[in-house]
């Protein structure tokens, strides 16, 4: 099992770069993403740990990862120096969790294209 060492959470402006080991891992389940996901712990800002399952989408600047993370069931932004324990699993083996749809107020749409979207989830 490959380990890239969390930096604690108030030293992580200084992290340290990611070892060839972990971005191996994550290159290979990028280019394989229907075989490959990544098993790892992952430290949040609040420095609770929280054991993760990414398919891994592009690095996003040196220091972190755009994934999708299939505990949450959306894409989620990984800062590599707070991955631990990372391994290269077989996707086959997990499925992204289908959640209840989220009920979506049309009159909190903002943005281009918010009346046209607002008026289909109401059904005019």
């Amino acid at each position: 099992m490959t380990r890239v060492t969390a930096t604690p959470t108030r030293q992580l402006t200084n992290r340290q770069p990611l070892s060839a080991g972990p971005l191996r891992l994550i290159r290979r389940a990028m280019e394989d993403s229907d075989r490959f996901v990544i098993e790892l712990d992952y430290l949040d800002a609040a420095g609770r740990r929280t054991r993760r399952v990414i398919s891994p989408i592009r690095f996003a600047g040196r220091d972190r990862l755009l994934a999708m993370c299939l505990c949450r069931g959306e894409p989620r932004q990984f800062h590599l120096g707070r991955c631990e324990n990372m391994r290269l699993s077989r996707a086959e083996l997990f499925v992204m969790p289908l959640g209840e749809p989220e009920s979506v107020d049309p009159n909190e749409i903002s943005g281009t294209g918010a009346p046209t979207v607002a008026r289909e989830l109401a059904g005019v």
